[in-house]
């Protein structure tokens, strides 16, 4: 694969016809994966006719039985055979010009009707759809410009989807369609008609903590792309109170998930809500008044936040979010330092007062509302090192209770 790859161009058409003639029989899974991928390299090098037609031989197997599945398939040739059309897809880019067919996509689109099939035939299988949108997504990676076009119909099955089967996998493609198309003005509009269906279908599904906790790999990507929405084009979400007012509800209960994607995805989302208060001086006028937006809706929610976030760090977080690299209470709790609200002191000792009683009477010995408002953690020195000690001496607290 690797020789393939880097020398694909060197291969060219000698290594394809080595391999129709020395086919080798049945291989694992993993081999045989592995060659299809360095064939494939090979085949991107080919013109583009060239590309299209080795690439539909390879996928010809594949097709013809997806063409045939049905609810009795046997799901694990199945998901071979989506594992087969995924390596195809990612394997093949090139640079082509916008205004002529990328091989990839001819493929991509032919095959739309039978990933559509594997659904349909598997309605109820999260797996299947795992398998199914890797193949979306390594074909928009693969031809993000020549992809788009595809986005206001594949953004529609993506929300019909999830909207039928509340299957975390349609939402992470959903963010990978915002990753890479939300400086397209023309697709900016279907995006947040995307969001929107996603945020109603994910309410309809989870309405309380207790369906969060059913479902906790489904709360981890909405909130994933929600985090994602916010960092690439925040302005149509926070616009309206309504919503904001629901996602920061739910991030507020979904912060005690005992469930650590879940748990550190609504910290990601809560920490790229209040970046997007600190615009830097070159921002534009909207970023300035976004800004602005986002900073009320944080102080109207931030006793409640703030009181969460006590009770967690005070024996609800789990070790891995306490204090990590992307989506963890430090670094939430350090980011609401900087927002300096004058309240945050009295907030934190009233949050400190409804802990149970053994808690409350660590958290006073820790002194810890006077030290979550301390100027000298608002510059971040020594706040993760505090967080671990005082969160082992409640934990030790619980277990002697």
């Amino acid at each position: 694969c690797a020789l393939c790859q880097h020398g694909a161009a060197q291969l060219g058409e000698p290594a394809l016809e080595l391999w129709t003639a020395t086919r080798p029989a049945r291989l694992p899974l993993e081999q045989d994966l592995r060659l299809l991928e360095g064939l494939t390299y090979v085949a991107a090098t080919l013109n583009p006719a060239r590309c299209l037609a080795v690439l539909r031989t390879f996928a010809g197997p594949s097709a013809e039985a997806l063409a045939a599945v049905t609810p009795a398939a046997d799901a694990v040739e199945v998901r071979v055979h989506l594992e087969r059309l995924t390596s195809l897809v990612r394997c093949a880019r090139r640079d082509v010009p916008e205004t002529e067919p990328h091989p990839a996509m001819e493929l991509f689109r032919e095959l739309l009707p039978l990933l559509n099939r594997v659904l349909e035939a598997f309605p109820d299988s999260q797996a299947m759809a795992e398998k199914v949108t890797r193949v979306y997504k390594h074909a928009l990676h693969c031809a993000p410009s020549h992809f788009a076009p595809l986005v206001p119909s594949l953004a529609e099955h993506l929300a019909h989807r999830f909207d039928a089967t509340a299957h975390g996998p349609y939402l992470y493609v959903g963010g990978v369609c915002v990753g890479e198309l939300y400086d397209d003005e023309q697709y900016v509009r279907v995006l947040c008609g995307m969001m929107e269906s996603f945020t109603r279908s994910f309410f309809r599904h989870l309405p309380t903590i207790h369906e969060f906790r059913q479902m906790p790999d489904v709360v981890e990507e909405f909130y994933y792309l929600v985090a994602k929405f916010l960092m690439y084009m925040p302005g149509p979400l926070v616009q309206s109170e309504e919503v904001m007012t629901i996602l920061m509800n739910a991030a507020i209960q979904g912060m005690s998930l005992n469930h650590v994607e879940a748990q550190k995805a609504v910290l990601s989302f809560l920490e790229q809500l209040i970046s997007i208060t600190r615009p830097t001086p070159s921002a534009s006028p909207d970023r300035h008044s976004v800004a602005n937006v986002v900073a009320g809706i944080l102080a109207k929610h931030g006793e409640e936040l703030v009181r969460t976030m006590v009770a967690c760090i005070s024996g609800n977080a789990l070790d891995i979010t306490l204090d990590d690299r992307h989506g963890c209470f430090t670094d939430t709790l350090h980011d609401l330092m900087q927002l300096q609200w004058p309240q945050l002191r009295d907030w934190c000792e009233r949050a400190v007062q409804q802990l149970e009683p053994g808690l409350r009477e660590e958290a006073i010995r820790s002194d810890l509302a006077r030290t979550l408002a301390e100027d000298s953690f608002r510059r971040g020195f020594g706040l993760g090192s505090y967080l671990r000690k005082y969160h082992s001496r409640c934990e030790r607290r619980i277990a002697q209770e």
